[in-house]
């Protein structure tokens, strides 16, 4: 009876066991179906996941070509702006010479006229002329020099921007 007794408490705890391990083998198997299920979208983005990854570089080429197209552009722009302000410093710059030229001869007529004064007083009033005058020369030479050196940079600014941008071309047409 005592035998008996062990037997069945043992028997008892097995069975339990047994009903444990059915309940979570019932679980495994509700899991690995669910998985089963997930598998064929899981591959399926896998896969969409590798066609972008095969793709990604032919992208990464015409981004960078694209890149180097607008630098090309850019520097071409830069080229241009810097043209247009050594054509702007070629115009000021003959605008004074036109100007300078007009006040050397001015100035020499009234060297004329102050040799030509009759009194002193005519003359001391013709000699404070062509100081002004001289000043207003002096003043211009500045700003032609001021003008020429500004033309000057904007020149080799624009040749050198000039090259970059044939570097760059070339580079982005490779």
């Amino acid at each position: 009876t005592h035998k008996q007794q062990e037997v069945t408490k043992e028997l008892a705890s097995a069975t339990q066991t047994q009903d444990n391990c059915t309940t979570e083998l019932k679980a495994v198997e509700a899991d690995l179906c669910a998985y089963h299920a997930a598998l064929p979208a899981l591959e399926n983005a896998c896969s969409h996941a590798s066609a972008e990854l095969a793709d990604l570089p032919k992208r990464i080429a015409r981004l960078q070509l694209e890149m180097q197209h607008w630098s090309a552009a850019a520097i071409n722009t830069q080229y241009l702006q810097s043209a247009k302000i050594a054509t702007q410093a070629q115009t000021a710059f003959q605008e004074q010479a036109a100007s300078l030229a007009s006040l050397t001869a001015d100035l020499t007529k009234q060297y004329e006229a102050e040799r030509s004064a009759s009194t002193q007083e005519e003359r001391l009033k013709m000699s404070l002329q062509c100081r002004a005058t001289e000043k207003e020369i002096l003043s211009l030479k500045r700003q032609i020099d001021n003008l020429t050196a500004q033309r000057s940079t904007a020149h080799m600014h624009a040749e050198n921007l000039q090259k970059d941008y044939i570097a760059a071309r070339e580079k982005a047409a490779k």
